[in-house]
């Protein structure tokens, strides 16, 4: 059950963009204003990014901040990217292993070790995850391996999407009206 708390909302995200799988199940008090949509079959590219989220992060992000150190404060617990495995349609192949643990190394050895604060890092990861244009080569080179993990997920996805349709689509019950049409049509 989905409650739009804001200590939840990254979860939330997760759940609702996997809410078109074939047996999910989902209920929330309001879908709205989630950050994400629905798609029959799973959201492979939202999939994609949490994968390439989960072995990026680890590795350059620095998850000690200074100004705790020098006061001296009780360190906070390491934050932990892993996603539930049950999310993704299926493992990767080796090959798109061994090309997401290149770029991931090539950023390391661009950005530094555990250099980047969390935001920086979910900026350049949203920066790799989009279409835009890029000089950067680790950006360019992340972009490439996000996209080889999309193609592979969409096979397993446009399968799913395709039996959830056989079987009825999606079955969404309202209680009330939103304020916004567009909410409603989707």
């Amino acid at each position: 059950i989905l409650n739009a708390k804001p200590e939840n909302v990254e979860r939330e995200a997760e759940i609702i963009a996997q809410s078109g799988r074939l047996g999910a199940v989902t209920i929330a008090t309001n879908m709205a204003g989630r950050g994400t949509d629905i798609i029959l079959g799973g959201n492979a590219e939202f999939m994609a990014r949490l994968k390439l989220r989960e072995l990026l992060m680890p590795r350059i992000v620095n998850t000690i901040d200074k100004v705790q150190l020098e006061e001296k404060q009780k360190l906070p617990q390491r934050k932990n990217w892993k996603v539930n495995e049950n999310l993704f349609p299926c493992e990767l192949s080796p090959d798109n292993i061994s090309l997401v643990e290149n770029a991931v190394q090539m950023a390391v050895r661009t950005w530094g070790k555990r250099s980047l604060t969390e935001l920086e890092a979910e900026d350049r990861l949203s920066y790799a995850c989009e279409k835009g244009p890029t000089q950067d080569e680790v950006i360019a080179k992340l972009r490439s391996v996000f996209q080889s993990i999309v193609n592979e997920y969409k096979i397993y996805t446009e399968e799913e999407k395709n039996k959830v349709i056989a079987a009825g689509g999606l079955h969404v019950v309202g209680t009330e009206r939103h304020e916004s049409r567009r909410i409603d049509n989707q």
